[in-house]
This record gives C-alpha cells, structure tokens and sequence, in this order.
C-alpha cells in the first residue's frame, strides 16, 4: 500500500534515485510503464507523444512533465526530430535513500511489484505540480538540470549530496513557477525583478505601495499581491526584512554608531529602530554591536 504523506513545500528533502540525459532514437517509443518513485521529465530538443494517463501532450522543447507512482505513461518521438530529454527518478522525503538505490521501476506493468511503491506527498501550503508545465524561458531550470546530469554520470566525490542540492534549487525554482501561473502571475518575472531591483536602490527612502504603483504603473493593490507571491513577503514586509539586513551588515562590519546606521537604513527613530530590529534579530543592535567588538579585540 502506497505512503501517504502530508508535507509542507518548505520542509522538502527530496532525494534523487535516477536520472540521465537520453538521446531517443528515431523510433523511440516507451509504454506504457510505471514507477515507483515521482518523475520529472524534461524536453531539452525533439517532439513527439507524451501520454500520462489518458491526457495526450504534443510535446517540445521546453515542456516538463510530472507524474507520481502508479501513473502509466507512455513516450513516442517524432522519427524526423527525436527527443533529447532528461528524466528524474526521486523522493520528496529521503525516506527511501538507503535502503532503495533500485529499482525504479518495472517498466513494465504486468511485472509491477506494488511491495515497492515509495510515498505520495499532498502539500499542505502548495496546490502540487501540474502534469504538464511548459518552463523553455527559464534558462536557469536547464542549466541546473545540466549541472545534475553532469554530476551523476561523472560520480566525483559526494556527487549524490551535490545532486540532492541541487536538485531542490531546481524544484523550488519550478514551484515558483507553478504558484505564479496558479496565482495567474505568469509572464510578470521581468517586471517584479524591476521593482525588487528598484526597492533594493532605494530601500532607505519612504517607498509606499502607491509611490511604487505610479512608477509601475499598476494599482498599489495589485503591485502588493504581485509582490507577496513573487517574494512570500507583502511590501512593507520586504522592505523592512532588507532594512534589517543592511543594518546588520554595518553593525557587524563597520565602525557606525548604531544611530548613524539607523539612519542609513532609513529609521530617523533610533529607538524604534532599536526594537523592530530585537524583533526581528532576537537581539537589539548594541548587544551585537558590543559583541563584535569584543570579538574583534580578542
């Protein structure tokens, strides 16, 4: 009986049992099969069939497929331009990371052991990955898919940790993905960075939702909602958390009164400053201050 487990998408640990990079042969034509594990599926060149279930995909560069265990699939290329793609076997878990190095599957159904089925994860803060994503724009999600697949075929030392971090970069990155076209954000990258780029330069001035909004031209609401699900932070929020970062930055390595740096990152009120910054840190900014000071005389 298959592992029924109820994560959050933050407390990820997945583990990665198998991938390759797969040049298909024109006559390529895989299914249908199942696995054990979770698969992503990535299109790197080529197009052909991909069917998942009883859903037909015509699919290419760019388009990346998930499915869990259980779910037959079933992959043709097109004999004119065959694929060149990249699959992951893995867990979300590493619940199965020693004691499952193989198999991955059967491959084929009829020899299906269901004895070996490692887990289903329903996400408690994420509404999971679609079947199909098309991702050709992120440079990005290709480049640490390569940087994987260059990791596992040449096995160097700790390869499989490498790959294990890797991988969650990656996954986060395509959830990123996913929440902005759930949230129907998709095709707003370009513009958030601006404004993340814009907040990061003036970050120390009194930015409001409505000043941002007249420069970017969108309602000072919507900019706000654009903002908590790009960054998980509302505005104010992640002006505030870059303020605290910056101030930290100077109390640890810079000979700044903690007035003056209350003023760089934009807090007129030192004493206010003082105490947003307890809240956030833990600690107030002399005791670090005295700290590192201390630290660097000893």
């Amino acid at each position: 009986m298959i592992n029924t487990i109820e994560m959050s998408l933050r407390n990820l640990s997945p583990h990665v049992r198998f991938l390759n990079l797969l040049q298909c042969a024109p006559t390529f034509d895989a299914g249908p099969r199942m696995l054990y594990d979770h698969q992503f599926l990535y299109v790197h060149k080529g197009h052909g069939q991909v069917i998942i279930k009883d859903a037909v995909y015509q699919a290419k560069a760019g388009d990346l497929f998930f499915y869990g265990p259980l779910v037959p699939h079933t992959f043709s290329a097109e004999p004119s331009d065959p694929f060149l793609l990249t699959g992951f076997h893995f867990d979300f878990t590493q619940t199965f990371k020693d004691s499952r190095v193989y198999p991955i599957g059967s491959l084929v159904p009829s020899l299906f052991d269901y004895n070996l089925v490692t887990e289903e994860v329903h996400f408690t803060d994420f509404k999971g990955f679609p079947v199909y994503m098309n991702i050709r724009a992120d440079f990005k999600i290709r480049e640490l898919l390569l940087d994987m697949v260059d990791e596992y075929e040449k096995e160097r030392m700790f390869f499989n940790n490498c790959i294990d971090g890797l991988f969650m970069k990656w996954i986060f990155i395509v959830a990123r993905h996913v929440i902005a076209l759930q949230e129907g954000m998709e095709g707003r990258d370009i513009v958030l960075s601006q404004i993340v780029q814009f907040i990061q330069s003036h970050y120390n001035e009194n930015l409001t939702n409505e000043d941002l909004g007249e420069i970017f031209h969108f309602h000072p609401n919507y900019l706000n909602q654009m903002m908590l699900i790009h960054t998980g932070m509302t505005i104010h929020q992640y002006v505030i958390q870059l303020r605290i970062k910056k101030a930290l930055n100077l109390i640890l390595n810079s000979d700044k009164s903690i007035c003056d740096i209350s003023l760089e990152v934009g807090y007129e009120d030192i004493h206010y400053f003082s105490r947003l910054f307890k809240k956030k840190t833990g600690y107030t900014p002399s005791i670090i201050k005295d700290r590192t000071f201390f630290e660097k005389r000893s």
